[in-house]
């Protein structure tokens, strides 16, 4: 008993201030992947715990500039590392710089009011001086968490209190601006691209490149491409391609497939006309939530379609209509669709889709639609179902951080003959008036670049019918088991040390009272060591 009493005692937190600090050691280097504001954030979480020495920091070479303060430094250095331009982070060792540039550009917050979002750089006052700057890399309703340089010639962590007034302001940099264009694989997003002779609109058209075509950029200049096509050599505009990412160009995951999308809307299909077309998967509605009264349905004809493409050979995928405006209602419809697939014996070997599109989704804003997708996606991760989301390019844009889909499928919807979307997506449905052989009347139409069945085989997704969600209580990192890291984690959430998703909070609440306060840490370490 003694034993235990000590452990929580080393757990226990006097709060004397709202500013946390998290202690952790400096991790491995963050590969790029192309998305700027993930790379700026991978970046500085790359660097936490490292330390300065006497003769300056590591970070001081991007600026020339060794500065006794150098939380700037850092700032520029992760913004270089991620091939930023200098337009959105500028180069400097002076915080007062890279706070005024972002005034001038009117970038800069400085209401308290203000809600960061994650990528987003947070100034720190001391005695009105500013003090340090740092990446944002998370914020609730309260506090918002940071990872600042020079604090004590550290890189760390630090969480503080949204309404302190020792935040002097955020700024939000544009994260569109690339230091420059790498050269290298593209693919067409255009219906039809045209192929140039010059590096300019008025030069003649020598050929047309379909969509979905793969491009070999050799030299990018003025925003122009030059690439080989049919054995002539030219130029493309680059507002029409989109880099092709590793997975992509991977000969195992990349294909160029024909997708269909259906529903009850089309009823009657002659699916032996439908095989012998140029498809190669169908994606099929399993459900919604009516949106005024809140109830979820199963589509009518889910059932039968899945066992008729099922038949017809097709791999098969499916989606769920989303009327979803709380984190508890985007988890009941995660569970809704574990339960359905395991209670009807299905198998998927393409994602299954949350649709995200309403507009009472819309209005509850772009942070809660973010939570919402992030505690989606945990409970379809931990049944072990690979799982993405629809959206158009629009909402890509105002409503979603593209953070949230590593590791899970993108399916972006744009009927305007290109796809606007410019980051990394699997699945383009580029119309919802398309014809097919076989189904009477219009049909979505899409292409797939990702060969999903490879993926979530040699990811072990989908493979087997998903278990049951059984909650153990306590079993705070679901490694089925009870232990002193749960324990942990749960006291460091009642301290508002750290962030829980609500989808874990049914674990955490062991006492069943509705709150995450010591006393669940105490009975799940009392149960870790087991004592009861």
């Amino acid at each position: 008993m003694k034993r235990i009493t000590s452990f929580l005692l080393t757990l226990i937190i006097i709060i004397s201030t709202n500013i946390f600090s998290f202690a952790e050691s400096e991790q491995k280097a963050h590969i790029n992947t192309g998305n700027l504001r993930v790379d700026m954030i991978g970046h500085a979480k790359s660097q936490i715990g490292y330390q300065s020495t006497e003769t300056g920091s590591k970070f001081d070479y991007i600026t020339s500039n060794k500065s006794d303060n150098w939380s700037a430094s850092f700032i520029s250095w992760c913004a270089y590392s991620s091939l930023i331009s200098e337009k959105s982070v500028p180069r400097t060792s002076s915080i007062t710089e890279l706070y005024e540039f972002y005034i001038s550009e009117e970038k800069l917050f400085k209401d308290n009011n203000h809600i960061p979002v994650a990528g987003d750089i947070i100034f720190i006052k001391t005695d009105n001086e500013l003090s340090n700057c740092g990446i944002v890399t998370n914020c609730d309703d309260n506090y918002v968490t940071a990872i600042i340089g020079d604090d004590e010639n550290t890189v760390k962590k630090k969480m503080y209190d949204l309404k302190l007034e020792k935040i002097a302001g955020y700024a939000s940099p544009d994260y569109t601006l690339k230091a420059y264009i790498t050269k290298g694989n593209y693919i067409t997003t255009a219906e039809l691209l045209n192929f140039r002779s010059a590096q300019n609109t008025d030069s003649e058209i020598i050929d047309t490149i379909s969509l979905g075509t793969i491009l070999n950029i050799t030299e990018i200049n003025n925003n122009w491409g030059k690439t080989t096509y049919n054995d002539k050599i030219g130029y493309v505009s680059m507002d029409y391609v989109s880099e092709y990412n590793a997975l992509h160009t991977d000969p195992v995951f990349s294909v160029n497939w024909n997708v269909i999308d259906i529903s009850k809307y089309q009823p009657d299909i002659d699916w032996n006309e439908l095989k012998n077309q140029d498809i190669d998967a169908v994606i099929l509605r399993l459900g919604f939530r009516a949106t005024k009264t809140k109830v979820l349905y199963e589509d009518e004809k889910f059932i039968e379609h899945y066992n008729n493409a099922k038949n017809a050979g097709f791999h098969i995928g499916c989606y769920f209509y989303s009327g979803a405006t709380t984190s508890i209602e985007a988890i009941e419809e995660a569970n809704y669709i574990v339960n359905y697939i395991k209670t009807n014996n299905l198998t998927f070997d393409m994602p299954v889709y949350w649709d995200v599109e309403d507009d009472i989704i819309k209005a509850t804003g772009r942070k809660n639609i973010c939570k919402m997708t992030e505690d989606f996606f945990n409970i379809m991760d931990y049944a072990k179902i690979y799982s993405g989301v629809y959206t158009s390019s629009s909402w890509m844009k105002d409503f979603f951080n593209p953070s949230l889909f590593s590791g899970h499928a993108l399916w972006i919807a744009d009927w305007r003959g290109y796809c606007g979307y410019k980051g990394d997506y699997g699945m383009w449905q580029y119309t919802e008036n398309g014809s097919v052989s076989g189904i009477i009347g219009d049909v979505d139409k899409n292409y797939c670049y990702i060969n999903y069945p490879a993926l979530i085989s040699e990811f072990n997704f989908n493979t087997v019918i998903p278990p049951e969600i059984t909650i153990l209580k306590g079993d705070i990192n679901k490694d089925g088991k009870i232990s002193a890291s749960d324990a942990r984690t749960v006291l460091r959430v009642s301290a508002k040390l750290e962030e829980m998703i609500e989808s874990d909070k049914i674990y955490a609440d062991y006492n069943n009272d509705d709150k995450i306060t010591a006393s669940d840490a105490r009975m799940i370490l009392r149960k870790a060591a087991n004592l009861e």
